[in-house]
């Protein structure tokens, strides 16, 4: 047994409700990523943390049919993965009895509450539950998350793979929120380039609105006005509380902070003449 980790007196002991057993890697398949959610498996922090610490919490495992090999991972790759990069030939499992739905709910439960997830392992169980017939609404609230924070997450998944990447990696300041507004911005302006604006974020440790300033001000010259009011002036009359809207399109997520001033202002004169 790998000094990783220790079973004092048998191979399995109880942990809380669940039975922990040490069980072999060969007795695993290891080709089988059905319940894997993850965009990459960086493993090199966890490999170090396995050495020092051990392993801190069990892989989770569901036992196969007669003839279909042993066990089936349900969750637990990435500490699978770097027990395997460092030569440990048995590894703790918890063996649960579940069906399919069953491992797909525990996989995903068991990596939220442990938040482990990226924004981009989170758009891809999104992206797996509709694989699976589910809609994006009961993978939002199996990660506790509102419909649009959904929906936002799965559109990452429309970003060039090196936008996701940084997303994905945490030793990155490019955000998911970083992502969603260069997507929006592209909208805007055509030329916008992901990478370059990638590498500035992260360069000079630039914040969404940052960002949203920083390419305004680089790409304006060669884009359409932006924005200045959504009321048409020349026939709004306000001593008469008549108000005629503007014809305007609001981008708000390429808004500058001027113009999300200019909007707030706006809806706050309508506002206060409803009362």
């Amino acid at each position: 047994m790998p000094d990783g980790f220790r079973v004092e007196g048998s191979e399995s002991y109880a942990l809380g409700a669940a039975k922990v057993e040490v069980i072999s890697l060969d007795d695993i398949d290891l080709e089988d990523e059905s319940y894997r959610f993850r965009a990459s498996l960086r493993t090199g922090p966890l490999e170090r943390s396995l050495r020092e610490e051990g392993l801190q919490v069990p892989i989770v495992l569901r036992k196969l049919a007669e003839g279909q090999g042993k066990y089936q991972l349900v969750s637990g790759f990435r500490r699978l993965t770097a027990a395997k990069g460092i030569g440990w030939t048995e590894i703790p499992a918890i063996i649960r009895d579940l069906d399919d739905d069953g491992c797909f709910k525990a996989a995903v439960l068991e990596n939220s509450a442990r938040k482990t997830y990226s924004d981009i392992d989170r758009a891809h169980v999104i992206l797996a539950h509709r694989k699976r017939g589910v809609s994006g609404v009961d993978a939002a609230r199996l990660m506790g998350l509102t419909d649009r924070q959904a929906r936002n997450l799965a559109s990452l998944l429309e970003l060039p793979e090196s936008v996701q990447a940084a997303i994905d990696d945490p030793e990155q300041r490019f955000s998911g929120t970083h992502g969603l507004t260069l997507k929006k911005l592209a909208g805007r302006y055509t030329d916008l380039g992901f990478d370059r604006w990638v590498a500035r974020v992260n360069e000079e440790d630039l914040s969404v609105a940052q960002l949203v300033r920083a390419v305004n001000k680089e790409h304006g010259k060669k884009a359409a006005p932006g924005f200045v009011s959504i009321f048409n002036q020349a026939e709004t009359k306000w001593d008469s509380g008549v108000v005629r809207f503007a014809p305007v399109k609001v981008d708000l997520g390429a808004l500058s902070s001027e113009e999300m001033g200019a909007l707030r202002r706006d809806l706050q004169r309508v506002l206060e003449r409803l009362g």
